[in-house]
């Protein structure tokens, strides 16, 4: 028997919250898949949100279907996967962020090598006479 005041947050609280990030997650995955970014991108942003879709039914019986009084193992068993899924979702978003870094330095490069060739051009066409 489900104990209300055992809980930590009321289903009627967290039930239209995760729905709420769900349709959003789902948004996001649609947009995402038409969009124009790099595959290694959109594969890792992809798993993310598939895995925050699969954690959000765990974290709401986490909050407010399991009574850890009642029921400690299942609630703990709840609370070791979602702070598994959260890790990899961590780990997963420092890939990506750290790839996006390389490739922000790398497009840096090519026009800061763009610009001092157009400068050189520019200085070459000023000294012929």
């Amino acid at each position: 028997m489900l104990n209300l005041a055992a809980i930590h947050v009321t289903p009627t609280v967290t039930i239209p919250v995760a729905v709420a990030l769900a349709v959003a997650m789902i948004v996001y995955l649609r947009r995402l898949a038409a969009a124009d970014v790099p595959r290694w991108r959109r594969a890792l942003r992809q798993s993310s949100m598939v895995l925050g879709l699969l954690m959000l039914p765990l974290l709401v019986e986490g909050f407010s279907l399991i009574d850890p009084d009642v029921t400690p193992r299942p609630y703990a068993l709840v609370w070791l996967a979602s702070g598994f899924l959260l890790f990899v979702i961590v780990v997963l978003t420092a890939i990506d962020m750290r790839l996006s870094w390389s490739m922000h330095q790398r497009e840096l490069a090519q026009l800061r090598a763009e610009r001092d060739a157009a400068l050189r051009a520019l200085s070459g066409r000023r000294n012929k006479p």
